[in-house]
């Protein structure tokens, strides 16, 4: 007959592994209980330390059973915040709701003292009328500001209905303010940082509509353009103002922009020591600036949709042209009245946008980048077009301008 019973070594011998693997662990946790122990001295001999330790419990007691809301420190007094249900009972006492104690070190022990801190007249009003006019009226909590105490109760089903009785802390006592400043309890912010809205700038359209925002973490997290004017050669008349800073970091971030100011706040300077920034310092490849010189003069030209800046030399005979080319239209307004002048100008400003369409779609796109989708099609032309008209009379009216200059001006 076989036997039947079955070997126990094995069941042993993983319970032995066991035993071995608690113990090694228990002796580990041991020696780094004891090692931080010795650690903590160190740190107690060498920068101090205050122990904690319980001193004594003591309990407070309520002349109603009650359901506990909230407790502040008041000097050396604390208020404790409670709500009673009474049932039928219409009118409320602010025994009913608050409770003072005050601590004896000594016994090291809580003692209920009045409430004659609270025996303001105005706040005994504003308290009954909490109760009057709100059905569901409960104490809610207290807030401290500063030197501010509020005393928040709930009036409604949502968090935002409240009403509120603030108070000034003076020592050990209270004094009364007013019940008007709801809108001081608010909670502290949850991030320590401020969100930013996306615009209609930040909408990108096509096959793949996405809000994009490169540009605006470019902006954010790019170092102070300080220390990148610091490092470079750029050689500047004057310190840029703070203000001027920000419009360079501004443009620099940004592969297309628009940029409106004030006369004479520097938007030409920002502009320029953007795009001599981004060319000498290379951290934008996206944005390349290419120079040949000639007679000591560099001439840049925007080119295509790659915002590269391409440089060719200038020709003298060209410039003399245009320069005799402006000197005969000068003469030749100096010598009709202001009106017809200026109506020519209108008319001329109309050719000019009839014939040069690559400044027409220039303004195209930047009344588009101001306006987004507001305007249509027409009246974004009728807006170019004006503003051309708009320069070139201004053109005109500069020409008039040594007319005016006299000696008793």
């Amino acid at each position: 007959m076989a036997d039947t019973t079955q070997p126990v070594q094995p069941v042993q011998l993983e319970s032995g592994t066991y035993e071995i693997l608690r113990s090694r662990l228990k002796g580990h946790g041991t020696e780094l209980r004891a090692r931080l122990q010795r650690l903590n001295e160190d740190r107690k001999q060498v920068f101090g330390s205050v122990d904690f330790r319980l001193l004594a419990t003591d309990r407070v007691t309520t002349a109603h059973n009650c359901v506990p809301r909230d407790m502040v420190a008041v000097g050396s007094r604390f208020l404790f915040g409670y709500n009673v249900h009474f049932g039928l009972k219409s009118e409320r006492h602010i025994a009913d709701v608050f409770a003072c104690y005050a601590f004896h070190p000594d016994s090291h022990t809580f003692q209920e003292v009045g409430l004659e801190s609270l025996q303001d007249p105005r706040f005994l009003k504003d308290f009954q009328d909490v109760y009057r006019y709100y059905k569901d009226a409960t104490f809610a909590r207290f807030h401290a500001a500063g030197p501010h105490l509020y005393m928040v109760f709930q009036v409604g089903r949502n968090a935002q209905d409240i009403k509120s009785f603030k108070w000034l802390i003076d020592g050990d006592e209270l004094r009364y303010l007013d019940n008007r400043s709801d809108h001081e309890v608010r909670f502290p912010p949850q991030h320590e940082f401020e969100w930013k809205r996306t615009t209609r700038d930040h909408h990108r359209q096509g096959s793949h509509p996405h809000v994009s925002i490169e540009d605006r973490l470019f902006y954010v997290l790019q170092p102070p353009l300080e220390t990148w004017l610091r490092g470079q050669e750029l050689i500047m008349p004057f310190e840029p103002f703070p203000y001027q800073y920000e419009g360079i970091a501004w443009l620099f971030a940004h592969d297309s922009a628009l940029l409106a100011d004030e006369m004479g706040l520097g938007k030409t300077m920002q502009t320029i020591t953007a795009i001599r920034l981004a060319g000498s310092a290379a951290l934008r490849p996206r944005f390349p600036l290419f120079r040949r010189r000639r007679s000591g003069r560099v001439h840049l030209r925007a080119q295509g949709h790659y915002n590269t800046l391409m440089a060719r030399p200038r020709n003298d005979l060209v410039d003399y042209m245009t320069y005799l080319l402006v000197r005969v239209v000068a003469m030749l307004f100096a010598v009709f009245p202001i009106d017809l002048n200026l109506r020519t100008a209108r008319w001329m400003g109309w050719v000019w946008y009839r014939i040069m369409p690559r400044h027409r779609e220039r303004a195209r796109e930047h009344l588009r980048l101001a306006f987004g989708n507001g305007l249509s099609d027409q009246e974004a032309d009728d807006l170019a077009l004006k503003s051309m008209q708009q320069m070139t009379m201004m053109a005109v009216e500069e020409l008039f301008v040594p007319r005016l200059i006299t000696k008793w001006t």
